[in-house]
């Protein structure tokens, strides 16, 4: 059973296969990677799993030889592998075949990277923001004290600069993130969702449509309920906005399995999706988007996106962006468990 929790939590899909070519055992990654059930595939032939990638003759010449070999680029229908196939010597030969998914290490190593780089990103900023507090402090004091021995016409230019001293605090405050970590509770994901549904059509023109598609099997989950619906509520109102006047935007909850959020392996977690039919993100934004103060538009802040990846990755999550035109994916990774 420990060997099997061992082989469960690694993130290569493992198969083993007897000398007839049929399957004895697959681990948790190979599941999710084949898109198959253990149980189910239990003592069907391998062919069946690998499609056509290789002659079974290759694999009985593996098995007769001893000789394994490695397929650094192997295409498996929507995964791409590294497939390594070696053999087991017991009481019969069996082979062992290991799956590494090319995709995922990328993105592993993206991950760590753009992990780094917002932590180096959010120091500078905290720094720089407590550097910025100081002097508005001071100068909202001195616009109060003058503002005494004005008249009250005069008083319209203290006010106007402490509104404005008052808005550059707000977007300071912001900057330095939550003031506190997340106060769980259990709640229901798609409660947020709809919250968060809701307010957006109120304020979107007619010709955007907001679709749902739900999951109803997600369980009730330990999040901070209002800290999770700012994050999803930043990207939808991103959403919005990039469609204009027309569009429709897709709101998904799903089960995702086998994930690896934060440097921890997580068997099941939430998937979240925000997709939209709008022109996409430039190109030029797609690695630097979720840095504070990178927007692609004239009147925006730059902090929506950059304190939804802030708020998320309290959770042990992370968001994702896939984008190219006519088609936007923001995708939220939320353990189920409490990190």
């Amino acid at each position: 059973m420990e060997k099997q929790q061992v082989l469960d939590n690694l993130l290569t899909g493992v198969l083993v296969v007897d000398e007839a070519m049929k399957v004895t055992y697959l681990n948790t990654s190979a599941e999710s990677l084949l898109g198959v059930s253990r149980v189910k595939s239990q003592g069907q032939p391998l062919a069946h799993l690998l499609g056509e990638y290789l002659s079974m003759s290759r694999f009985e010449e593996i098995l007769a030889t001893g000789q394994g070999f490695i397929d650094a680029d192997c295409n498996l229908g929507q995964v791409h592998v590294e497939l390594a196939v070696s053999v087991l010597e017991g009481d019969s030969r069996r082979l062992v075949i290991e799956l590494t998914p090319i995709d995922q290490l990328k993105r592993l190593s993206q991950d760590a990277f753009h992990q780094v780089q917002q932590q180096a990103s959010q120091e500078i900023l905290r720094g720089l923001a407590h550097e910025i507090k100081n002097p508005l402090g001071g100068l909202r004091g001195a616009a109060q004290l003058l503002s005494l021995e004005l008249t009250p016409e005069q008083r319209e230019y203290t006010d106007l600069i402490m509104a404005q001293v008052d808005r550059l605090t707000d977007l300071v405050d912001r900057l330095l993130g939550p003031k506190t970590g997340p106060q769980r509770s259990l709640i229901n994901i798609h409660q947020v969702l709809e919250r968060v549904r809701t307010l957006v059509c109120l304020q979107v023109p007619e010709g955007i449509r907001i679709l749902r598609d739900y999951d109803p099997s997600l369980p009730d989950m330990a999040l901070d309920g209002a800290q999770i619906e700012q994050a999803v509520l930043n990207i939808l109102q991103n959403a919005a906005q990039a469609l204009g006047e027309s569009g429709q935007i897709i709101l998904r909850s799903r089960v995702a399995s086998g994930v690896t959020l934060q440097g921890s392996r997580h068997r099941m977690v939430a998937r979240i999706d925000i997709e939209d039919n709008g022109p996409g993100v430039p190109e030029k934004l797609k690695d630097t988007l979720f840095y504070p103060l990178v927007t692609g538009r004239a009147d925006g802040s730059g902090m929506g996106l950059a304190i939804a990846q802030s708020l998320v990755a309290l959770h042990g999550g992370r968001i994702e962006l896939d984008s190219q035109p006519g088609r936007t994916l923001f995708t939220l990774y939320l353990p189920m468990e409490e990190a």
